[in-house]
């Protein structure tokens, strides 16, 4: 028998009571529940809210009520909208950078840039497959989809030029289209772009910047957060380990934006939250992704804040984005 049978919506409702949780309006929480998921609202939220995190059975806090939980339930769900909006931004400013340097630099015929020749193998798994099979594979997959615009782009140019190819591509693909790419030259001429850096002079400058490692843990940890929010996971206090800032750079930190020292840095703060996440869009040219992200993260933090000011120290921990509250 499992130890989390099946309960009706009315049961749920009774064990939050029993466990000291204020429910002002109980139709509408049943409504929340039935349209939202318990798991997702309570489960997902509830933390914050207990009087001990480690133990739902010894009860809510008295300050508690499923309308705060659900209040945070919704305001995370602000938060991801965001940042998908944010990410959708980045990516495809990145995507037209990557196409316009490939076909700069090596070709706008497909079969010229798809040349494994291009491309380093990169990791190699246990089959003997490499990253680069798989992404050539992908670019061949994408080539002869029968959906606009490739195509049109096939059977009336001959052909599928970077810039449409890409279009294809999810995130993780363009990230590997650009991490294999075997010329450095290539590869500086679309971080100089992105991060709006003359290409000739990244060499000279990257020890002092770290301009290089700056994009690419940039790039892991704005996939990282593309895929958690794709799957619909809980944003506010998210971390990595795996996908944080790996380096102290005045790109990042000490800057008109973040202010984060290197002592609190190597201490692990602003490394893979979502103010770490807004610090790597600010860092780039284009400051679409990081105005969206910061106005909407504001707006929504001011008007949470209307409602449940005591909660405003705990989200300014998690998320490590101190939000402008006044008028």
């Amino acid at each position: 028998m499992t130890d989390k049978p099946f309960k009706t919506i009315d049961e749920q409702l009774n064990i939050l009571k029993s466990r000291g949780l204020v429910i002002i309006n109980e139709s509408a929480a049943k409504r929340s529940l039935q349209n939202n998921g318990y798991y997702e609202i309570i489960n997902g939220y509830k933390y914050p809210f207990l009087l001990n995190p480690s133990n739902d059975e010894e009860g809510y806090k008295p300050s508690a009520s499923f309308e705060n939980i659900y209040e945070f339930y919704q305001l995370d769900s602000y938060i991801r909208s965001a940042i998908i909006d944010s990410i959708e931004m980045f990516e495809n400013s990145f995507k037209q950078a990557v196409a316009y340097a490939i076909a700069e630099n090596i070709s706008e015929e497909l079969a010229e840039y798809s040349n494994p020749d291009n491309y380093v193998p990169g990791h190699i798994n246990n089959h003997g497959n490499s990253d680069r099979d798989f992404l050539l594979r992908r670019i061949n997959t994408v080539s002869v989809l029968n959906t606009e615009p490739y195509k049109h782009y096939r059977e009336t140019h001959d052909n599928i030029p970077p810039w449409i190819l890409v279009k294809g591509l999810s995130l993780g693909n363009t990230i590997y289209l650009f991490s294999l790419l075997k010329d450095s030259s290539i590869k500086e001429k679309i971080i100089g772009r992105m991060m709006g850096f003359d290409p000739a002079i990244i060499p000279g400058i990257d020890d002092q910047f770290r301009i290089k490692q700056v994009f690419s843990d940039s790039l892991s940890l704005i996939l990282d957060y593309r895929n958690l929010a794709a799957h619909g996971g809980r944003m506010y206090d998210h971390r990595s380990v795996k996908h944080q800032i790996s380096i102290y750079s005045p790109l990042l930190y000490n800057n008109s934006y973040n202010t984060t020292s290197r002592t609190e840095f190597r201490n692990g703060k602003n490394r893979s939250s979502i103010n770490a996440l807004l610090s790597c869009f600010f860092a780039m040219e284009n400051d679409d992704p990081y105005i969206n992200l910061r106005t909407w993260l504001t707006t929504r933090l001011k008007m949470y804040n209307d409602k449940y000011p005591s909660d405003m120290n705990f989200i300014i921990n998690k998320t490590e984005f101190v939000p402008n509250l006044g008028d």
